[in-house]
C-alpha cells in the first residue's frame, strides 16, 4: 500500500499521521522533496540520488551560508539576510525545526528580484536550486546529488523533466511518467494507492498497474463536481476507484452533486488522532510563541485572575514579553528546553493562539492532541481544522472571551473536547481501516 501525495502539506499530514495511528501499514511517497519531510517518508530525489545520511547530520545555521569575502550575514530569529556595503544580496528563510535558525531557502536577488533560490534540506544540504525570470516567474527547477551534481532537470514551462540515473539520461515530457517511472524503478507495490490530490496523483494511477486507488478528497467542490472526479468515478479500467472524504459537511456536498449511480463509491471518512492525555480541568493557560506580540493578552490576565497564565518561547525574549512578568498570574519562560514545553503541555488544560507570527512547533495540533480547550482570534488563527468555530473571536471580543473562559464547569470542558474531537472530524480506527480496505 502506497500513500501518494503531491506535497506535504497539513492535510498530507493529516492522513500520514492517521495511518499511524491506525497502525495500518503504508509506504509514504511525497512527489515534491521540500526537504525537511519525516524521516520515513520516500521522495523520488532521495531514491534517484541514493541519499545518505551522514552522522550527526543537522540543518543549515543561517551563519554558514558560504557568501563572498567582506559580505555580511545578518539575522533575528524570524529571518536573516546577506550584506554587500548595505545592499541586501539575498534574504535566508528558515524553517520550522527544533533547531533554532534552521536554513530552508537562500533567496538571491538581482536590483531586489529573486532570480534564483537555493533550497536546504534538514541535513544542510543544498539539494535543489530554482531559477527564476527578470519577471519572477518560474524557469527551472536542478536537484543535486551530495556530490553536488545535478541529477534532475525540471523545466517548469514546458514540463519535461530529465534524469540522469546510473550512467544512462531519461526524458519525460511530464511529471506524471517521471513518477510513474520512479514506481516501476522502485519496486514498491502499488496494489493499493491513496491519492488526496485531483492532479499528477491522480494522474499517475491511471497508468498503473491493476489495483485499487482511494481519493481521499480534503478539498471543497464548487457548485459543480470536477471533472477528474467524475471521471475517476465512472470510467474505471484497469484500476477501481473510492471517493472517501473526511469533511462530514463537504460529503454531503460532494453526495448531493453527484449523479445517483456514483454514489455508491462514495464514503465518509475521517482521521484518526492519537490524544496523549485527558482535559485535567485546571485553570493553567498555555501560549507558545516566537513573537513578542501577543493580541490583547494584558487584558485576558486581567480579567481572568484565577487563571494562571504560562507564555513559553524558545529563544530569549524581548522587553515586551517580559513585562507580563509584572502580573501575578503569569510565569515566563525564555529560551525553554524541550523537557520545559513538554511539561506545559501536562500541566495546562488551556491553549490561546494568540501570537501574531508563525506557530510555535505546531503547538495548536499538538494542544488539540493533549485535548487542552482551544480558544483564538479570527485574525491571526494558525489552524482552524482544530479549534471549533465558536471560539474563534474577533480582537474587539476580548470581554467575551474572558468571560467563556470565566464560566467554564467541568462538565462543559468534556462537552468541549468532545466538540473539538469531532469539528476535527476524528474516528475510530476500526472505521479508518474498513474505509481504506
Amino acid at each position: 500500500m502506497i500513500n501518494l501525495f503531491y506535497v506535504f502539506n497539513k492535510a498530507s499530514l493529516e492522513l500520514y499521521q492517521s495511518f499511524k495511528n491506525a497502525r495500518l501499514s503504508a509506504t509514504t511517497v511525497v512527489v515534491e522533496d521540500s526537504g525537511f519531510l519525516p524521516a520515513d517518508i520516500l521522495t523520488p530525489y532521495l531514491f534517484f540520488s541514493d541519499f545518505k545520511v551522514e552522522p550527526h547530520a543537522r540543518p543549515k545555521f543561517f551563519n554558514e551560508i558560504k557568501v563572498p569575502e567582506f559580505w555580511e550575514i545578518h539575522g533575528s530569529n524570524q529571518v536573516a539576510n546577506i550584506y554587500n556595503l548595505g545592499e541586501v544580496k539575498a534574504n535566508i528563510q528558515y524553517h520550522s525545526h527544533p533547531q533554532p535558525r534552521a536554513v530552508h531557502k537562500v533567496e538571491w536577488l538581482d536590483k531586489n528580484s529573486v532570480r534564483f533560490v537555493d533550497i536546504y534540506n534538514q541535513y544542510g544540504h543544498r539539494f535543489s536550486q530554482e531559477v527564476y525570470s527578470s519577471e519572477g516567474k518560474r524557469l527551472f527547477k536542478s536537484y543535486y546529488n551530495q556530490k553536488n551534481e545535478e541529477i534532475i532537470y525540471e523545466n517548469l514551462v514546458t514540463q519535461q523533466v530529465i534524469l540522469k540515473w546510473k550512467q544512462k539520461e531519461y526524458i519525460f515530457d511530464s511529471k506524471t511518467k517521471f513518477v510513474q517511472f520512479y514506481l516501476e524503478e522502485s519496486g514498491m507495490d502499488d496494489s493499493v494507492l491513496n491519492i488526496n490530490s485531483l492532479g499528477i496523483p491522480y494522474f499517475v494511477s491511471i497508468g498503473l498497474g491493476q489495483g485499487h486507488t482511494n481519493l481521499i478528497w480534503q478539498e471543497q467542490v464548487n457548485d459543480n463536481i470536477p471533472g477528474n472526479m467524475l471521471n475517476m468515478l465512472s470510467v474505471q479500467n484497469n484500476r477501481t476507484y473510492t471517493l472517501l472524504i473526511p469533511d462530514r459537511n463537504e460529503y454531503e456536498r460532494v453526495i448531493s452533486r453527484l449523479p445517483h449511480a456514483l454514489t455508491a463509491k462514495v464514503k465518509p471518512f475521517g482521521y484518526v488522532y492519537h490524544f496523549k492525555r485527558n482535559q485535567q480541568y485546571s485553570k493553567n493557560v498555555l501560549i507558545a510563541t516566537n513573537s513578542d506580540q501577543l493580541i490583547n493578552f494584558a487584558a485576558i490576565a486581567e480579567q481572568c485572575p484565577e487563571y494562571t497564565f504560562h507564555i513559553v518561547a524558545i529563544t530569549e525574549m524581548s522587553n515586551t514579553l517580559i513585562q507580563y512578568d509584572q502580573y501575578k498570574n503569569v510565569k515566563l519562560y525564555p529560551k525553554a528546553s524541550k523537557a520545559t514545553f513538554n511539561h506545559l503541555f501536562e500541566i495546562c488544560d488551556v491553549y490561546l493562539d494568540i501570537n501574531k507570527g508563525n506557530e510555535l512547533h505546531s503547538a495548536v495540533r499538538r494542544a488539540f492532541n493533549s485535548n487542552l480547550i482551544i480558544f483564538s482570534f479570527v485574525s491571526i488563527a494558525h489552524n482552524k481544522d482544530v479549534i471549533l468555530k465558536e471560539h474563534i473571536f474577533e480582537e474587539t471580543q476580548v470581554t467575551e472571551l474572558t468571560r467563556y473562559m470565566n464560566q467554564l464547569t467541568e462538565e462543559q470542558r468534556d462537552h468541549l473536547i468532545e466538540l473539538q474531537h469531532r469539528h476535527a472530524n476524528h474516528i475510530k480506527i476500526s472505521n479508518f481501516i474498513d474505509a481504506i480496505k
